[in-house]
């Protein structure tokens, strides 16, 4: 089955009007980069040919252009799939273009039935630094956490990304045989603060906060960033 999904670029009014359907009459580029020249076609895998661009012009003259959901997500690195169980179009990126769609922190998620728990990010000035550290290297940085009870419930990491490309963040819980983490993603030139509550510290020290600041999977490059840790009291 071909997939011919259309991604609308402009909001607008339903197909109705005749006679207001064009096609290929654009070209596209991604990031000064052109993919599509005015006049191109696509093909399926079926060999069958297919619009590049369609536009729609409504009566009021407003026109929208439509483009393939599979040409325009794997033009981006995304994979595509139809599931027919259901209808529905799964799109799912990798490297960078995951971390694009990816939220700045995970705010909700709960760890070993309570004991943890990551809540909407806090900044604070007060309360105590335990780690600082600037990483400019290919390699991500790493860690586990082992703060004392008497500094605060509260643990936020702060990831400052200097670099020109988006970080992935994960944070979680190191257990005896492997790490639990969320991820989320520090966009270029940007800070993104995570914040830990800790409900429950009889287990802190056996299974310690863990988080990792490093490139999307797949990808090896230099990096600039700088990591802050602060433990406080609300």
């Amino acid at each position: 089955m071909a997939l011919m999904a259309l991604l609308v670029s402009i909001t607008g009014t339903a197909l109705a009007a005749s006679n207001a359907i064009s096609f290929n009459t654009a070209n596209l580029s991604i990031n000064g980069k052109r993919i599509v020249d005015k006049g191109d076609v696509l093909e399926s895998s079926a060999g069958a040919e297919l619009p590049s661009i369609i536009r729609y012009t409504d009566s009021n003259g407003s026109a929208t252009h439509y483009v393939s959901v599979r040409f325009l997500a794997e033009a981006l690195g995304m994979d595509v799939s139809w599931r027919g169980s259901n209808s529905t179009i799964d799109v799912e990126a990798e490297g960078d273009a995951a971390l694009y769609t990816m939220a700045p922190d995970n705010a909700g998620v709960i760890f070993d039935n309570g004991e943890l728990e990551e809540i909407t990010p806090l900044t604070s000035n007060s309360g105590k630094v335990i780690l600082k550290e600037t990483n400019q290297s290919d390699d991500p940085f790493e860690s586990t956490l082992n703060p004392k009870e008497e500094d605060g419930d509260y643990i936020s990491i702060t990831v400052t990304n200097s670099g020109k490309y988006p970080l992935e963040f994960d944070l979680g819980r190191q257990l005896p045989s492997t790490n639990v983490t969320n991820p989320s993603a520090v966009p270029a030139g940007q800070s993104a603060t995570r914040t830990i509550k800790i409900n429950t510290w009889e287990s802190i020290e056996s299974k310690p906060v863990y988080f990792k600041v490093g490139n999307a999977e797949y990808i090896t490059r230099s990096m600039d960033f700088t990591v802050e840790v602060r433990q406080f009291s609300k």
